[in-house]
């Protein structure tokens, strides 16, 4: 099953995530009950993972879509 790296970024600080969902950049997810846009993607830093999403918590416009990104494993 492919996995992806979620790069959190909020306030300066950086939390890596992994889902097996894959994402696309503008899209939003919920991720612990905020929501999170999807600005790029990028070659993963674990060698298992096939993509790298970085990620910021702010609010996205109103045509993207929100998906619930499913439970995030560290």
């Amino acid at each position: 099953m492919p996995m992806y790296e979620l790069v959190l970024w909020f306030q300066g600080n950086e939390d890596i995530r992994i889902t097996d969902q894959p994402l696309s950049v503008g899209q939003t997810v919920v991720i612990d009950n905020f929501k999170w846009l999807v600005e790029a993607q990028d070659l993963p830093h674990d060698p298992n993972a096939t993509a790298r999403y970085i990620c910021s918590r702010r609010a996205a416009s109103s045509g993207n879509r929100t998906r619930n990104a499913g439970p995030a494993r560290s």
